[in-house]
């Protein structure tokens, strides 16, 4: 019996050690023919358009940083928790290079952790970047804006074209 031919998932990170983690965990859970494992900035190492961006950046202000357990604030490297004193930064860097690049397919989709606090500034970004995308946000467990996801529709020129002449 033939096994489905299933497309495979880029995971970049900045830092090497998280990647080291990363592949232990591909390892432990037989996925490391799966996932290409690729080490740089945002959406650099990315070699061709993607279909669907998600993305757990650092989302903490460094304005919040008295706001954080002690235990998150000691386990986890300030690289990996805050992005600018709103935690915007690397949030509006991501949907920026994702709308001057050509890595989004034509409907793309990105689904992206947020702060409890972002979700205004972040739909002013979106509507800029893309006035026609759908943004869509999820609350966690306590009510807060957790999870943003944006479906952006394909340019007119990217739209498939159903009829023939």
């Amino acid at each position: 019996m033939l096994e489905p031919r299933l497309p495979y998932l880029y995971a970049s990170d900045i830092s090497a050690e998280a990647l080291d983690v990363a592949h232990l965990n591909c390892q432990r859970h037989h996925v490391e023919q799966r996932i290409r494992l690729l080490h740089g900035d945002l959406l650099a190492p990315i070699p061709e358009p993607i279909d669907l961006l998600t993305a757990n950046l650092p989302y903490v202000g460094t304005t919040e940083m008295n706001l954080l357990t002690t235990d998150v604030r000691a386990y986890e490297p300030n690289l990996a928790l805050f992005s600018g004193p709103y935690g915007l930064d690397l949030l509006h860097r991501l949907l920026t290079e994702a709308k001057q690049s050509d890595i989004l397919a034509g409907r793309a989709a990105l689904v992206l952790e947020i702060g409890y606090q972002q979700r205004e500034p972040l739909t002013e970004v979106i509507h800029e970047l893309w006035p026609q995308a759908n943004a869509t946000f999820k609350k966690d467990y306590a009510g807060w804006d957790r999870i943003l996801e944006i479906r952006i529709p394909a340019p007119p020129d990217k739209v498939p074209c159903l009829g023939g002449r």
